[in-house]
């Protein structure tokens, strides 16, 4: 498993019973076609005895980064990833795009190839391949992917007693349009909304949503926003029926900050149905005043913590550590929310940097909120931190 990067699905069956799934991120081994980066095994652990069950592992397009770029539904994995696609100029560099796709989970009567029927099809593939490069190699390739005699797109292969699917059922790709990078920074969901941040070179970050409400029948693209800056982490929220995002990441100043030091920002984004279609508004944004402040907004997220009072107010704390010519402190930072003054003549205020939160020893290794107590508390690798979130102390 790479890293932390394993997610449970709990899935809500027809009948009203639950199906457990543990999403793991590998490694990739085995087969290496068409230059994968990560492999997903969806595992079965269902069973009220312990008996646990590999479902199938499917080879993704490109890397997989969070366990938050995994996700199951509708019998269907969704996967957000980043891969690279060659340059096409001469001399050019790889290209970094972000794809969506889409995995149909097996079902009983669902008849699979052998490993010597897959690799004898991805031969012919490859010499009908030979020599095409660019769009004509996209085309030609997707277009022998589905071919329903010599294809491998919905096929699984059996390889030794297991399910492999090495090819997605559908998918979505996005990227910079002016030929940068683009960095995949965080993947969240919310009412069949698939939401992708990531950021090219010139720090102008895209959120690219997609629509996942029915997965099996493939992922759907809806619209873009650009704004300044990266979002590095997000968090979906609902408020007076309208859908929220409440994000943190970083932005470059572009007033009096001649030395373009980069600094902490939280923002609020608003999804919107306009018809048939879906947008995104940037409608408040902070920029956090101490640019002493450093955090990790790609740790995972047991690093952050999220309290709300179901009234659109709440508190973000997230690991953080603050210096300066003399000090330095490692604990946590605050920022402080309420949905409800995003109607108010100032948007902006409806997001406030609150307090940071010093530990008194060692850094930080999880932040969660202890509702018998209403408190938050924080493990360190010397210490166990009680803080009152309300009146910003360590009890």
């Amino acid at each position: 498993v790479y890293g932390e990067n394993m997610n449970i699905q709990t899935i809500e069956n027809a009948n009203g019973t639950y199906s457990y799934y543990l999403v793991a991120v590998l490694s990739e081994t085995g087969w290496g076609w068409g230059d994968r980066k990560s492999l997903v095994e969806v595992v079965d652990i269902s069973d009220a005895k312990g008996k646990i069950k590999s479902v199938m592992t499917v080879s993704a397009k490109g890397f997989i980064r969070e366990r938050s770029q995994t996700l199951i539904k509708n019998n269907t994995l969704i996967v957000t990833s980043n891969y690279q696609v060659e340059g096409t100029a001469a001399g050019a560099r790889d290209i970094a795009r972000i794809a969506v796709e889409t995995f149909v989970l097996p079902k009983a009567g669902n008849k699979a190839l052998t490993e010597k029927e897959a690799q004898y099809r991805q031969l012919h593939m490859d010499l009908a391949l030979e020599g095409k490069k660019g769009a004509e190699y996209d085309k030609a390739r997707e277009a022998l992917l589905a071919d329903p005699e010599m294809g491998l797109k919905g096929k699984f292969v059996s390889v030794g007693g297991q399910l492999r699917k090495l090819v997605s059922d559908s998918v979505v790709t996005v990227g910079d349009t002016t030929g940068l990078s683009a960095s995949l920074q965080d993947v969240r969901y919310q009412d069949g909304l698939l939401y992708a941040f990531w950021v090219p070179a010139n720090n102008i970050d895209p959120l690219d949503i997609f629509d996942i409400s029915n997965p099996e029948a493939g992922v759907r693209y809806l619209s873009r926003l650009q704004f300044d800056g990266w979002i590095s982490k997000a968090v979906p929220m609902t408020h007076d029926g309208r859908n929220y995002i409440v994000a943190l990441g970083w932005i470059v100043p572009a007033v009096n900050n001649e030395s373009g030091m980069r600094r902490p920002q939280a923002s609020i984004f608003e999804i919107k149905k306009v018809g048939s279609k879906y947008r995104a508004d940037q409608v408040a944004q902070l920029t956090f005043e101490n640019s002493n402040t450093w955090t990790n907004f790609n740790s995972p997220d047991r690093f952050i913590e999220v309290r709300e009072d179901g009234n659109g107010k709440g508190q973000i704390l997230f690991a953080a550590s603050q210096y300066d010519s003399k000090t330095y402190q490692s604990g946590g930072k605050v920022l402080q929310f309420d949905l409800a003054k995003l109607t108010s003549t100032d948007p902006n205020t409806a997001i406030s940097e609150g307090p940071f939160l010093a530990g008194r020893s060692g850094w930080l290794r999880r932040v969660f909120t202890n509702g018998e107590i209403d408190r938050v508390n924080t493990f360190s690798d010397q210490a166990l931190g009680v803080y009152n979130i309300g009146q910003a102390t360590l009890d």
